[in-house]
């Protein structure tokens, strides 16, 4: 069985050393996991030099405009590190999860699969191309905003590089050039790998709920279309297959939520920070391109996880809705007991987590932005 659901982002993350090729998806060998640290380590300059900048430039020289940037890098790219690499050792989970959404020999095509499956290319490509545009606004803002970096140096007696994509220092010089427009191309290239990657797995942890949600509409249906036979024994190998369906569909999400919980963890551990980060950042220095291109991507995968997971809890408890406002009560006993059973497993909705201690809902989201306020009053009473 292959995997054929959700191609054209695994195509993607392919291409960034992410995923591995497609005759290697199951079973990958130990030349992925090299590949993959060869390319991991290749994008550490961000995250390296702006530690060395806050700690060698921004700190000593108290500099709080330097501070907040540096801090809001530092904070995003662990956080995104983090994202990809507890993705990447549960590949052959993830790619035994997808060739379970691709298969459909055991309960049938939903009807309305292929209609879904059109709708989620399509917010695949809208992820994408949104992302596209924010990544190069984030490259961007350093040479439109050269020229005010220079006079922010004079006017603070600052010496910093401008030009750059963050705010770095490295053992060697790299304002001269070429070294400049290299650091520059590596700087890029680093961003790229790490928001694009980190976007793709976003994006694969929304469809791969949207897929379960699927068989949830399909599932409904199919006990519509049981309660309305007339046909006892006909009646019961229909509902007999439904309640396999609705166990399949529930143990479906449970390796949905296994494979995907730690990376949504990311949102625990560094989400609220980074807001908080951002909005004293904003208050004190002022709004620029960089912060509002990180805070739009952070906030769209944190808010499109959410809506998911939250549409799955409630499309799971909708099942036991469709039953009870059904006419099972006009069925034989023997049927309105194991419509009573599917009623009681539908009050154990679908939950999807973010590491141990949190799920993933509506409620998430204001959670993460509660924390970010909390920070936020912290950073401007340590600033007093």
């Amino acid at each position: 069985m292959s995997i054929t659901v959700m191609r054209s982002t695994l195509e993607f993350m392919r291409f960034c050393y992410i995923w591995p090729s497609r005759d290697e998806e199951l079973d990958p060998p130990k030349s992925y996991y090299v590949k993959f640290l060869v390319v991991l380590v290749s994008t550490l300059v961000n995250l390296t030099g702006s530690i060395l900048h806050l700690s060698l430039v921004s700190i000593p020289h108290r500099s709080f405009y330097h501070v907040a940037e540096d801090l809001i890098t530092v904070t995003a790219q662990i956080g995104v590190y983090y994202y990809i690499v507890v993705y990447v050792p549960l590949q052959r989970k993830a790619a035994r999860l997808y060739v379970r959404l691709s298969n459909f020999d055991n309960f049938g095509k939903p009807p309305e699969f292929d209609n879904h499956s059109v709708k989620l290319k399509y917010l695949a490509m809208a992820y994408k191309t949104g992302l596209n545009i924010v990544v190069i606004a984030y490259f961007s803002e350093p040479i439109l905003t050269r020229h005010i970096c220079e006079r922010q140096n004079a006017a603070r007696h600052f010496e910093d590089i401008c030009g750059l994509v963050t705010a770095s220092w490295m053992p060697f010089d790299i304002s001269k050039f070429p070294n400049k427009y290299l650091f520059y191309i590596w700087q890029t290239y680093s961003i790229y790998w790490t928001y694009e990657g980190s976007a793709a797995i976003s994006y694969l942890i929304v469809a791969s709920m949207e897929h379960v949600l699927i068989r949830i509409w399909h599932l409904k249906s199919m006990i519509k279309d049981a309660i309305d036979t007339e046909d006892d024994e006909s009646r019961r190998q229909q509902i007999a297959r439904c309640m396999e369906y609705h166990i399949d569909i529930f143990e479906l999400a449970k390796e949905v939520d296994g494979v995907y919980q730690r990376s949504l963890f990311v949102h625990v551990l560094f989400s609220g920070v980074l807001f908080g980060i951002m909005g004293f950042s904003i208050l004190t220095v002022g709004m620029s391109i960089k912060t509002i291109s990180l805070f739009v991507v952070w906030v769209g995968a944190a808010i499109f996880s959410s809506l998911s997971a939250q549409r799955l809890y409630d499309g799971s408890i909708s099942i036991g809705e469709e039953v009870y406002n059904s006419n099972w009560f006009d069925r034989d006993y023997k049927f309105q007991r194991e419509m009573i059973t599917i009623i009681q497993r539908a009050q154990q909705p679908i939950r999807i987590h973010a590491g141990p201690f949190a799920e993933i809902s509506n409620v998430f989201i204001l959670t993460i932005f509660k924390t970010a306020y909390s920070y936020l009053t912290l950073l401007k009473a340590s600033s007093k």
